[in-house]
């Protein structure tokens, strides 16, 4: 059945390529299926809905029983669709009476008894009461072909009368009673039929209420899913502003606290007791600043947000300077410390720095923390990767951290690597996050390794990780020395530079200008707002200025946008300070037009290696700085106390100094240690660097 007046359809060849509509589980899709009438089979669950979805233009046929095709087509009112084509003959279901083989007498009487029921018209009666085919324009060549066959099949029933006349007057009683019971029969059959649509029908519509049903129900669903997607986005993008927020609020007095320590540092004319306060202080600071990084991290872990940040390093003093640290740990609780690596390991790689020492300080820190007799062992070899591409990694690192600790429960290694999660082993210990392996394992899962660990309750554990890096150049490593010097003035023959401060927060341009003037930059001016920024840069010109971006009235990124828009802007480097700590609030800073980024808080070398790199400004170094061996051990300083060290001292003094401890009573341990200086200086400061570092209970743990 086609469209009427689609002269594309005429022939069932016609239907390759076609979309071909047939009802599912009919036989006309077994017929489409095996014969590959076309490829495009549409399957629909009743012949009704596969005429109206033709009616609508939709498709391009319907294969279907004629007869049920157009009973359809008429109870439907359908009137621009029409029957095509000569009957399919693979298709067609035809019905007749059959013998047994060699049975030629009853085969004569039946068709005796057909060319009666056709001469009389009781077949056709029937054919026109349940056969019907209501084609209306086709009815005038029906009449012709039921006339032929009629004609015909009377003249057939002539010459079959005349021949077997007397056969038939023998038994057309007893055939005709049996074909009274054919008929019977038949129309039980029919009835059943019909009974049997009924059903069908039924379950169909049955099937259609259930599937709505089910349908509703879904959309339901959906609708619910979504609206708990959208909450949790505002619950999302309110965790994200508030951490924005938090790290913004607390940077910048962070900055202001490790400016001005880093500032009063310069100052010669300071006490060594000052200098020692103004250390606590930094330390301080740092060990906060840590711990706010470590909460901002893993809440950029959990959004998707960290990011890498590769650098070219000297691997070999890396891992010494970090051996070095732990040595220092393992020692104050007796524990064996050793580290080795292969003779044939690379010296110079590129990864992300901070990342890499952050693990291992996370994975060697706590063997030291959760382990009391025994030792830990670092180990390190690599290999190169073969048929590495261009700027991929061709190196791998294997690192292995040993320990004879407490160990892990096999029941909890699965969690082990889970933020907030304590093993049982260590539940008496409390210092820190508790996010220290949940960073480790994201961070070396973000330069592409992958972390696992072996452990047994009681006998320790060990941490394994593969690092793929890239081989760097030793020309692309920067000296120590040039790295730790200190600046204590601009080199003569330089141009006097004008320098503009923009921030709303007095304390952080008081710290940035006074950073300025100990170098002998003298030309600054100050801004509170963008706007100020903006008309102070059209008068002045400076060659440089450090721009915060949260301010009122205008903020930096509208201020820098207006600079940057002029020609003479264009020229002068706009170097961004911002307290966030977030890799997005850089991208925005950049597409503002800013030259640099900078976090708050910032180090003073930071600030001079931006106006070097920007203003090519040249810097006069401190010539009494130490070696390099000499500042190695200062960032590292080498911890020989031992509780021999302490029995020295006199009895008093000790209990003295567990007593100011124990109270927490840091004015009263400072007094004993400056009496334990008359005594030993050297024991003094080593006290000093645990009380310093918050080490109370390695100290408790020495007396």
């Amino acid at each position: 059945i086609r469209r009427k007046g689609d002269s594309r359809i005429n022939t069932v060849a016609d239907l390759q390529d076609k979309e071909v509509i047939v009802m599912r589980g009919d036989n006309a899709h077994e017929y489409v299926t095996r014969d590959q009438i076309t490829s495009k089979v549409i399957l629909i669950d009743s012949y009704k809905d596969a005429l109206l979805l033709l009616a609508e233009g939709k498709h391009d046929a319907v294969i279907v029983q004629k007869l049920m095709g157009l009973q359809l087509l008429h109870d439907l009112e359908i009137d621009d669709l029409e029957s095509v084509g000569p009957p399919i003959l693979d298709f067609k279901q035809q019905f007749c009476f059959a013998v047994q083989e060699g049975d030629k007498e009853l085969l004569a009487i039946l068709n005796e008894g057909l060319s009666i029921v056709i001469a009389n018209g009781t077949l056709e009666r029937l054919q026109q009461k349940w056969f019907v085919v209501l084609e209306k324009d086709k009815l005038f060549h029906q009449i012709i072909q039921y006339l032929t066959v009629f004609l015909a099949t009377l003249l057939f029933a002539g010459l079959v009368s005349y021949l077997w006349q007397a056969a038939l007057r023998r038994k057309v009683t007893e055939k005709t009673l049996q074909l009274n019971h054919a008929n019977n029969d038949l129309k039980l059959e029919i009835t059943e039929r019909q009974r049997a649509e009924n059903e069908i029908r039924q379950l169909n519509e049955t099937l259609e209420q259930r599937v709505k049903n089910r349908t509703a129900e879904l959309a339901i669903a959906n609708a619910d899913l979504q609206k708990s997607k959208e909450v949790a986005e505002t619950a999302n993008r309110s965790k994200s502003q508030f951490l924005a927020n938090m790290s913004h609020e607390l940077r910048t007095p962070l900055n202001a606290i490790l400016g001005f320590s880093q500032l009063m540092q310069r100052d010669t004319a300071i006490t060594p007791s000052m200098q020692d306060n103004l250390g606590i202080i930094e330390r301080s600071g740092e060990h906060l600043l840590a711990l706010i990084n470590d909460v901002l991290d893993m809440s950029k872990i959990e959004a998707g947000r960290m990011t890498i940040d590769k650098d070219s390093f000297e691997l070999h003093q890396t891992l010494k300077d970090i051996a070095s640290m732990m040595r220092i740990r393992a020692d104050k609780k007796n524990l064996h410390f050793t580290w080795e690596h292969n003779p044939d390991l690379i010296r110079y790689i590129k990864t992300d720095l901070s990342k890499l020492r952050q693990t291992l300080i996370n994975l060697l820190g706590n063997a030291v923390k959760y382990t009391e007799e025994g030792g830990l062992a670092l180990r390190v070899h690599g290999n190169k990767i073969d048929k590495a591409l261009d700027n991929q990694p061709n190196y791998q690192l294997h690192f292995e951290i040993e320990d004879s600790g407490v160990g892990i429960a096999p029941e909890e290694l699965n969690t082990v690597f889970e933020a907030f999660v304590q093993v049982s082993s260590s539940k008496g210990v409390t210092e820190g996050t508790g996010l220290g392996l949940a960073i480790t394992r994201r961070f070396i899962q973000l330069l592409g390794g992958e972390i696992s660990v072996m452990s047994e309750l009681g006998k320790g554990s060990l941490f394994k990780f593969v690092l793929p890096v890239e081989i760097a150049n030793e020309a692309d490593i920067a000296p120590l020395q040039t790295r730790c010097r200190r600046i204590i003035g601009l080199k003569p023959g330089q141009p006097v530079y004008r320098i503009l401060i923009v921030d709303d927060k007095p304390e952080n341009r008081l710290l940035l200008k006074k950073l300025l003037l100990s170098i002998g930059l003298s030309e600054l001016q100050e801004a509170v707002n963008g706007a100020e920024a903006v008309d102070i840069f059209k008068q002045w010109q400076p060659h440089l200025i450090w721009m915060d971006m949260r301010m009122p009235v205008m903020s930096g990124y509208e201020a820098t946008r207006r600079i940057k828009a002029t020609v003479e802007g264009q020229a002068i480097p706009i170097i961004a300070v911002t307290a966030s700590a977030f890799d997005e609030e850089k991208e925005k800073v950049m597409s503002s037009g800013c030259d640099e980024f900078l976090r708050k808080p910032y180090r003073e070398t930071e600030i001079f290696d931006l106006m070097a790199k920007h203003l090519g400004m040249r810097y006069q170094y401190d010539e009494t700085q130490p070696t390099e061996a000499e500042m190695k051990a200062e960032i590292f300083p080498k911890q020989d106390l031992t509780a021999a060290d302490l029995a020295k001292l006199p009895e008093e003094l000790r209990i003295a100094l567990h007593q100011a401890i124990l109270e927490l009573n840091m004015d009263k341990t400072t007094a004993v240690i400056d009496q334990i200086r008359e005594q030993d200086a050297q024991v003094a400061e080593s006290l000093n660097r645990l009380v310093d570092n918050f080490e109370y209970d390695e100290l408790l743990a020495l007396l």
